[in-house]
């Protein structure tokens, strides 16, 4: 009986090894197709105010250009750079304390609560770059009735769905605030490496 059980339990193990060793030969770095993408994001703020402490890097031009057909701003200035590498099918998650909109002046003290997210990255579809989903907001401090007090509350983009092509920065979206004179300009980038 004792050699029966060992006999059946080296079986199983050889059984199990032997599975082991083809799922792991059948899925080798070198058979899986993944793309990699540098992607930037970067938040302009666009207003009537002017404002030297951050100038525009000159590979937005273009963009600022086409944001000028749109929007009667006669300044804009880099709130914020983000990057991050993805692969195909991969995403990533941001927060932290930053600055989309220009400070309060009332309470400079209190922060604004970045946060943005990106998710199944893919270019399945020819040239173009696709995102399942693309979060990009922050909570910022809102004055209330009452004398010195103030709520957070949320502001953002949310898109789902959506492809860019690659090389070219692309103004996905915009974000207003009670708080600012103008407008934060969410744009992106993305690169094949």
């Amino acid at each position: 009986m004792q050699k029966n059980k060992l006999l059946l339990l080296l079986t199983v193990f050889t059984i199990l090894t032997a599975l082991s060793i083809s799922i792991s030969a059948q899925i080798t770095p070198d058979k899986i197709d993944l793309k990699n993408y540098d992607v930037t994001i970067r938040i302009i703020f666009g207003s009537n105010t002017a404002d030297k402490n951050s100038a525009l890097p000159k590979e937005l031009s273009p963009a600022v250009e086409q944001i000028k057909k749109t929007f009667d701003y006669s300044s804009f200035n880099l709130k914020g750079t983000y990057k991050v590498r993805l692969a195909s099918g991969g995403g990533a998650d941001y927060k932290n304390i930053g600055e989309i909109f220009p400070g309060n002046d009332e309470n400079p003290s209190l922060p604004d609560f970045l946060e943005w997210s990106i998710s199944g990255l893919n270019d399945r579809a020819g040239d173009s770059i696709y995102f399942q989903r693309f979060h990009f907001g922050a909570r910022i401090p809102l004055k209330t009735g009452t004398a010195g007090s103030y709520q957070y509350e949320s502001v953002g983009l949310d898109l789902n769905k959506f492809g860019i092509e690659p090389n070219q920065w692309v103004q996905i979206g915009t974000i207003t605030s009670p708080n600012a004179d103008g407008t934060a300009f969410v744009m992106l980038f993305i690169k094949p490496i």
